[in-house]
């Protein structure tokens, strides 16, 4: 078998394996709050740029912030509407649906239903997320704004080259 057939061959395995990576970080870390998933998942150079945050973020960020970002909502639920990987890389879109309960970030809670789709590309190494890029389908808004919720104090959001 030559090189070209055998990365035929095992392509699809490795695609579909990202593709669990990725729908096993967004139930476990993100629907059912396992925060101990994130040391399984997320890979230890892992890093976020803007626009999804207004810096970069990396492993210790993320660690420190899911957390106090999900502990603002109750029935807050994420759902996979479309998934498609290539080589190393896993798009597609995820929605999400909650309630804005709780105070965190600096944000008192308005009780308003939230709900938006982001548009993400993410990239697996050694079966962990080591990057990702999301678009938050709002014409490329911050999170907050994309929520329809009021910036945490201090808040500054840069428009990334090419917006």
């Amino acid at each position: 078998m030559s090189a070209t057939e055998a990365r035929a061959v095992q392509e699809p395995s490795q695609t579909e394996a990202n593709k669990r990576v990725l729908q096993r970080y967004l139930d476990e870390i993100f629907n059912d709050r396992n925060y101990a998933a994130i040391d399984e998942l997320i890979h230890p150079d892992f890093q976020c740029d803007p626009p999804s945050f207004h810096v970069p973020w990396r492993f210790d960020d993320f660690k420190d912030g899911v957390p106090k970002f999900l502990a603002m909502f109750s029935r807050a639920k994420w759902k996979t509407l479309e998934m498609l990987a290539e080589r190393d890389l896993v798009a597609g879109i995820f929605e999400f649906r909650g309630f804005h309960t709780g105070e965190s970030l600096g944000i008192a809670p308005t009780g308003k239903e939230v709900r938006f789709t982001v548009n993400f590309i993410y990239q697996i190494k050694d079966g962990k997320i080591i990057g990702t890029r999301k678009l938050n389908v709002n014409h490329n808004l911050d999170f907050f704004t994309a929520m329809g919720l009021p910036k945490p104090p201090g808040f500054e959001h840069p428009t990334p080259p090419g917006y």
